[in-house]
């Protein structure tokens, strides 16, 4: 399974919650899935993605930051493309990531008001 950067940490939040039905059902297998066996990380639209309304071919139509929010997670995470990680590896490293996250990459999130309550 693959997942891109942003997604290894917003997927650390996930509650239930996504843009229609068949984006739930997804992301619920997604992360059933990742509890189980590492991800590798990509570039690019991942299994998340695939059944996102917003993706238009290989472009999120909903935000043009999503490139720029995969970079920041992967920077500090401290990760890259063509690596595999457990959920379990991201989990600890939230603590040292979290406040640079939520300042630089939630700011304009749809989001956000569900996940650091």
């Amino acid at each position: 399974m693959e997942l891109r950067g942003h997604h290894l940490i917003c997927l650390q939040f996930y509650k239930g919650l996504g843009y229609n039905e068949a984006f739930v059902e997804n992301l619920n297998k997604v992360v059933e899935a990742w509890e189980k066996s590492p991800v590798l990380i990509v570039e690019g639209p991942d299994v998340v993605c695939k059944a996102c309304p917003y993706l238009d071919g290989q472009v999120c139509k909903l935000s043009d930051k999503i490139s720029q929010k995969d970079r920041l997670a992967l920077e500090l995470l401290k990760l890259k493309p063509g690596f595999l990680v457990k959920k379990a590896e991201i989990k600890d490293k939230l603590p040292k990531v979290c406040d640079r996250w939520k300042n630089e990459a939630c700011i304009d999130c749809l989001w956000k008001k569900f996940c650091f309550k």
